[in-house]
């Protein structure tokens, strides 16, 4: 998705209309960088793997901001709503356009998702096995010592 240069919103656009596209363009930006994110993550192989930290972490971070930012839109969108004008066809397209970018980052979170979960199940029945093994090592030792 495009994200138009002017923000979507002609100079002679009603008043509070150019915070909310303002607004709405640095979600937008937002939205694509954890959209990106994401599609690395997704090229990682192995989630369980020590060095998928940083990209997990990446991931956190960028839907912090997707969160932070949605506090911006919801005030900007609220203070226009306070001007009781309508949006302009402009601003339409540009929401519709915000929208489908939102659709898109949502399948891809959920994708991930799926795949920590596998990950997760994966790793349940090693992580058993290994404190199972330590258990009776740790007995084996203890039973040694009084001998």
């Amino acid at each position: 998705m495009s994200i138009p240069a002017n923000n979507g919103v002609h100079s002679s656009g009603p008043a509070g209309e150019a915070e909310l596209a303002a607004a709405v363009v640095a979600q937008s930006r937002i939205f694509a960088e954890a959209i990106r994110t994401i599609e690395n993550l997704q090229g990682d192989v192995d989630l369980r793997n020590p060095s998928s930290q940083p990209a997990i972490s990446q991931l956190q971070s960028a839907l912090d901001k997707v969160a932070s930012a949605q506090f911006d839109v919801a005030a900007a969108h609220q203070r226009f709503k306070q001007t009781g004008r309508r949006l302009s066809i402009g601003m339409q397209d540009q929401l519709h356009d915000h929208e489908e970018m939102l659709r898109q980052l949502l399948v891809r979170i959920d994708q991930v998702q799926k795949r920590f979960e596998s990950a997760k199940e994966d790793l349940i029945p090693k992580m058993d096995h290994d404190v199972r093994r330590r258990s009776m090592h740790s007995a084996y030792k203890q039973s040694l010592r009084t001998i």
